[in-house]
């Protein structure tokens, strides 16, 4: 008999692991996952019609839903205008909207994806939020994620890494995913997102900032990859301070969670890299 839901052994399997994580909240949090805060309408910048307006005359959208914990994620980068600014796993593209503002539209914003149909919807999306003559500085590419620093070493001054992951409120909804779920696809996961975070710290210049964020509850997947970072003398970096106006403070970073925050799940740590990783180019 088919159901909408996974089901109760499935159910029972997944909440047995994340509960060795969070003993005394886990009922809650998973709660808030099966039942997620709203999306927000974030205003866009570059709109140029009046409120009673979805698109203005050039075509341009007044409105861009995402979660409110997703849409802070690229204020802790701080990117400034006429840098050189890399969205490592950019698409849809809400996050990669948000740091072109911040930037003022001069720069360099090189927003990655390495699928062909992700970088087909971020195109769209750009095309649909930014006018044409603000675009000059934006480049779509769909480079390995993982191997990003050895193609461009040194050559970015901010980094954005908004890594896949197990993103349990999908998990909880779809039986499909549930059925594919296991704490080995996790572990799978935390080791993709280390070569992913290693990547970014050498492609970013002396100096530069990188945030890395997940939308997953699980610790591997959250300060388990940055505190294997920071033990690794081969990409040195270290954890910047950063305060949150939402969420909880782990080990490396803040977590925010939909049952106390009313937003997320989400994840992010803000790090600096401290050496050089070898010859720039980009």
């Amino acid at each position: 008999m088919s159901t909408d839901h996974p089901s109760a052994s499935d159910l029972e399997r997944f909440s047995d692991f994340y509960r060795q994580f969070y003993p005394s909240t886990w009922d809650s949090i998973m709660s808030g996952l099966l039942d997620p805060p709203r999306s927000i309408q974030r205003p866009n910048r570059w709109f140029s019609g009046d409120d009673s307006q979805e698109v203005d005359s050039r075509g341009i959208h007044h409105w861009f839903l995402m979660d409110r914990a997703s849409a802070t994620i690229p204020t802790f980068l701080e990117p400034r205008p006429g840098e050189t600014v890399l969205d490592m796993c950019a698409a849809p593209g809400g996050k990669s909207l948000i740091l072109w503002e911040l930037m003022g539209g001069a720069g360099q914003l090189v927003l990655n994806d390495t699928s062909p149909a992700r970088r087909h919807r971020l195109r769209s999306v750009i095309d649909s939020y930014v006018p044409s003559e603000h675009r000059h500085g934006i480049r779509i590419t769909g480079l390995d994620a993982a191997r990003i620093g050895q193609i461009h070493p040194d050559s970015f001054d901010r980094i954005l890494l908004d890594a896949p992951c197990s993103s349990e409120s999908h998990v909880l909804g779809s039986i499909k995913a549930m059925q594919q779920w296991s704490p080995a696809r996790s572990r799978q996961l935390a080791r993709r997102q280390f070569a992913m975070i290693c990547s970014a710290i050498q492609a970013l210049r002396p100096g530069g900032r990188l945030v890395y964020s997940t939308c997953s509850v699980c610790p591997w997947e959250n300060d388990g990859v940055v505190q294997r970072l920071l033990r690794r003398e081969k990409h040195p970096c270290r954890l910047l301070d950063a305060e949150s106006p939402q969420g909880d403070k782990t080990e490396t970073g803040w977590i925010i969670l939909p049952d106390r925050h009313q937003a997320g799940p989400m994840f992010f740590a803000v790090l600096e890299k401290t050496g050089v990783s070898g010859q720039a180019g980009y």
